[in-house]
């Protein structure tokens, strides 16, 4: 794989030799703990189960399937994904979920809550049959894991009926938090609704059977979209009714506590909140400090910390050997999926560039 290097090019002065280090932050103003309590799972027999993630796809090209896959590796959560109907090849059939002695997942992700594929004619039907369906529902009681269903068409299974279809293209919504979305979302700030874009959602109402219990934790408008739902035999369910991709600022806030709900907070990886170094003026030299030069340590220095000291000091300045060093360590960086998109931003404006015999003109920094 190639290295890139982001290089832009802001207005800058002369002589500003400064590091930046920028947190990206989503649209959270409280303190990120790193992991959090969830409410208890239901009261069953202990059975242990693999620390791992099954995540059931159709056809492998939704966006939430794409989505679910990127949080997942940034973490560092195993996950085995199945593509159960992939295009242009055969079905694929659910993979065995237990054995005599242990579960082989931790909990179950749905790239969409009914596994829905076309076939050439435009007809649709699930990927799986209502035989695995029994399956899973089996396994999610017996051994107490929960389902996260990414992107759901409203239905009984996860306690909602259907009312309309939203296409947040053309029409944004406002996302907004239920009380009990605070157990699952701790990390953002609750009172702060912020824009679904970019996304098709369907606004739904929270139904339960006999039995059953219904919790909206997400409204769009006076609709819900979001929802925790629980079955008479235990079986827990998270469902979201609005699609998602790695790139939407909804996903991104929200993947987090959806991956920590459906894992009960205990999962192998680690989430980390990452910094990216902006390195403004490549070129320029700068100056080392010396301790024995007198010159180099002025008594105003402190109080004015744009001194130039070029005079005074030895200098340094990044070669070509530099540059293929850092390519190589961002190269090391990126082959780890936790740290996959770490790219360090170079803010250039080619001052320093050119030869030193060669004559610049160094008022214009366009």
């Amino acid at each position: 794989m190639t290295s890139r290097i982001k290089i832009c090019s802001p207005r800058m002065q002369e002589g500003r030799r400064i590091l930046r280090f920028i947190l990206f932050f989503l649209v959270t103003q409280a303190t990120v703990p790193v992991a959090y309590s969830q409410a208890a799972a239901p009261a069953l027999a202990l059975k242990p189960v693999d620390l791992k993630l099954l995540v059931l796809t159709g056809s492998g090209t939704e966006p939430s399937f794409t989505a679910i896959q990127s949080f997942l590796n940034a973490i560092g959560i195993p996950h085995n994904d199945v593509v159960l109907a992939p295009a242009g090849g055969s079905a694929v059939p659910l993979p065995p979920l237990n054995d005599a002695t242990k579960g082989f997942y931790q909990g179950v992700i749905l790239a969409t809550g009914n596994l829905a594929v076309c076939d050439a004619k435009g007809v649709c039907g699930s990927a799986l049959s209502d035989a695995d369906w029994t399956a899973l529902d089996t396994y999610a009681a017996s051994f107490g894991v929960r389902t996260l269903s990414y992107y759901t068409f409203p239905n009984p299974r996860y306690g909602l009926s259907y009312v309309s279809a939203l296409n947040t293209t053309t029409t944004p919504g406002k996302l907004t938090f239920a009380a009990a979305a605070s157990a699952i979302f701790p990390y953002l700030n609750l009172t702060h609704a912020f824009t679904v874009t970019n996304s098709y959602a369907y606004l739904a109402t929270p139904i339960s059977a006999v039995g059953e219990t219904t919790t909206p934790i997400l409204s769009i408008g006076t609709s819900t979209v979001g929802v925790l739902h629980k079955k008479p035999d235990g079986r827990e369910y998270l469902a979201l009714t609005f699609d998602n991709n790695p790139n939407l600022i909804h996903s991104l806030a929200l993947s987090h506590g959806l991956i920590n709900w459906v894992t009960k907070g205990v999962y192998l990886g680690s989430r980390q909140i990452y910094l990216t170094p902006q390195v403004d003026d490549l070129f320029l030299s700068n100056e080392l400090y010396d301790a024995v030069t007198p010159g180099c340590k002025p008594g105003g220095f402190l109080i004015d910390p744009t001194s130039d000291l070029s005079s005074q000091c030895p200098n340094d300045q990044v070669g070509a050997d530099d540059l293929v060093g850092l390519v190589a360590w961002q190269d090391k960086l990126q082959a780890n999926p936790q740290t996959s998109h770490f790219q360090v931003t170079m803010g250039f404006n080619g001052v320093g560039a050119a030869d030193p015999d060669t004559v610049i003109d160094t008022t214009d920094y366009r």
